[in-house]
């Protein structure tokens, strides 16, 4: 099981079963992650994703990207040590609206 895929499953164990019914729930520790716009697409390294706003149990360090059409990708990495909120503003790339997946190339 990847780094992320762990953080994820604990956040949903942690939701259905109460922090204290986990065998390491003293340790998780669960960062907000918000963007400027919200709605961002947030990947982590195994391929798992949420979407902005979201809250992440985080009990070791954890590769992701935020990303949304139009803007500019951003790499991070989540750790223990991490702030309790955080807030991510989005870079924009694009200049207007008119910009669509349905615009990009075939690949």
């Amino acid at each position: 099981m990847t780094k992320a895929m762990t953080a994820l499953v604990i956040v949903a164990l942690g939701t259905l079963l109460g922090c204290a019914a986990t065998p390491s729930a003293d340790k998780i520790v669960y960062v907000s992650l918000t963007t400027a716009p919200s709605g961002a697409l947030v990947t982590f390294e195994g391929g798992e994703t949420c979407t902005t706003p979201c809250v992440i149990g985080v009990i070791e360090s954890v590769p992701l990207t935020i990303g949304r059409i139009g803007y500019e990708a951003v790499p991070m990495e989540l750790t223990p040590d991490s702030p309790r909120q955080l807030s991510v503003d989005l870079k924009r790339v694009v200049e207007d609206d008119s910009f669509t997946i349905e615009s990009l190339p075939d690949l």
